[in-house]
């Protein structure tokens, strides 16, 4: 497992995934990993998420990106310092719970 702070930067993206440099991708893009847990800085709040199908070349090796949109709605900032570690089990899920971001 891998384990390692990132510093999030909002990239111009149309998806929900994570996105890494290629260092990261290729450490990450294995079968045994299923997925990254993001450990929010200040809820302290573990987020399970995947990451696109291909290396951001535009990133460096500190850096995760994700669409501005999607990260507002989990509660991050850009250039915030989150805690990224790849997750080869998962956590059984009990509830889900759904809140819109705006009325429309």
């Amino acid at each position: 497992m891998y384990q390692e702070n990132f510093l999030v930067q909002f990239l111009p993206l149309k998806n929900c995934f994570l996105q890494f440099s290629n260092k990261w991708f290729q450490k990450l893009n294995n079968p045994k990993c299923l997925c990254v847990r993001l450990v929010h800085p200040e809820t302290k709040h573990d987020l399970y998420m995947s990451w696109a199908p291909q290396p951001s070349y535009a990133l460096n090796d500190c850096s995760v990106g994700i669409n501005a949109t999607f990260a507002k709605a989990l509660g991050l900032q850009e250039g915030e310092l989150v805690i990224i570690s790849s997750e080869e089990r998962l956590p059984s899920l009990r509830q889900v719970f759904l809140t819109p971001v705006s009325s429309d």
